[in-house]
């Protein structure tokens, strides 16, 4: 009964030296084994509790926190545990290690919970199968996962970032990658191959996301630079691109289904398409874009087929410009109409420089001067 007696008395002590231990003291010298645990998530309160669970993943020691359903302190992995933001959290100041090594890639959910984390550099560095949802993150962003395996095991969803990034929200990804309600706004400076939404994938699916973006890389898609198979629903983009090689959805594709909202709106300094610049198919459908493009549609593909989308354009001074297509070997229509001007070296309203061309209720409204050959639709 004694011990009992005693056991309670600490326990009890722990709890009410809360309020004095998440105060003014730095994460290297604080005892965070108050910290509740709950389902497998580590509930985060403070900045410097979610500090030190950062330096605990990087040193890959075993920590005591507080398991809230067995109520008493318990040894814990930090690199098997899931994070839940219980209130913003501000790491801006602070230049840690993200979660996650090659030798210890991250698998668990890393929930926002709704809350804002302002920091600087990446949030996952190496991740297995993770996830991050309801999460709202500011500052100087390197990245939310650097690269990810298993990707087709996590989710994405529900993220707004915004700030000065220095590369790709996802950088690489194997498998296949979900993200939805994905919002990056600001700026975008870095070398190598970007995208506003991800880098490189096998196969990414893009549901309802957006990005507002001014960029400036060595190549850059406006959603993905590269990706085996990309289908995109909803998408967003509201971009100033500055790359040798740029375009307003990706760079290169296998196979791309493609759906836009509304506000498409690209400006292109750099060689590129609108939409895409190589890819072996490509399939749209059911948009109306708001703004004429700029640039001409998809550049270079073996199939483009479009049914139900109003696209306007604004192309000047390309040596070959169309709204859809330039340099395909198909290209199949249905409903489609394009309006608006475009002036170049060959100039079509819908496709130039075609091998097979189809169309089935599709009207033009192009105003088209070319040196070269010119035709409303072809």
């Amino acid at each position: 009964i004694m011990a009992f007696v005693i056991i309670l008395i600490l326990m009890v002590g722990m709890f009410v030296c809360i309020g004095s231990i998440r105060t003014g003291i730095s994460a290297e010298e604080k005892d965070f084994s108050y910290i509740p645990v709950i389902d497998g998530s580590a509930l985060i309160y403070t900045n410097e509790e979610l500090e030190y669970l950062f330096i605990s993943y990087s040193s890959g020691y075993d920590i005591f926190l507080f398991d809230a359903e067995e109520y008493k302190p318990k040894i814990f992995d930090p690199r098997k545990l899931n994070y839940k933001l219980m209130d913003d959290i501000d790491l801006s100041g602070k230049t840690i290690d993200a979660l996650g090594s090659e030798t210890y890639p991250f698998s668990g959910m890393f929930d926002g919970n709704g809350h804002t984390l302002y920091m600087k550099g990446g949030l996952i560095g190496y991740g297995d199968g993770c996830s991050v949802t309801g999460l709202t993150l500011k500052g100087e962003i390197s990245y939310i996962v650097k690269y990810i395996v298993n990707a087709e095991k996590g989710r994405f969803k529900d993220i707004y970032l915004s700030g000065s990034l220095t590369g790709s929200p996802v950088l690489k990804a194997d498998g296949k990658i979900v993200l939805e309600n994905v919002n990056v706004t600001g700026t975008m400076t870095a070398s190598g191959k970007q995208g506003g939404l991800i880098g490189e994938c096998g196969e990414a699916e893009v549901y309802d996301c957006s990005v507002t973006l001014s960029a400036q890389a060595d190549i850059f898609g406006g959603a993905v630079y590269r990706a085996e198979r990309l289908k995109c629903e909803n998408l967003t983009v509201k971009a100033e691109i500055r790359a040798a090689e740029c375009a307003g959805i990706a760079v290169e594709c296998g196979y791309a289904e493609i759906n836009l909202g509304n506000a498409f709106v690209v400006r292109l300094y750099g060689e590129g398409g609108s939409f895409i610049n190589r890819a072996e198919e490509v399939i749209m459908h059911d948009f109306t874009l708001d703004s004429p493009l700029t640039a001409p549609g998809v550049i270079r593909t073996n199939s483009v087929t479009a049914s139900s989308v109003e696209v306007g354009m604004d192309c000047k001074g390309y040596e070959q410009s169309a709204a859809f297509a330039v340099e395909s070997e198909e290209a199949v229509f249905y409903g489609c109409v394009v309006k608006g001007e475009a002036e170049g070296g060959n100039v079509g309203g819908f496709v130039v420089n075609t091998g097979s061309f189809q169309a089935y209720g599709c009207e033009s409204y192009a105003k088209l001067s070319a040196e070269g050959y010119s035709g409303g639709f072809a």
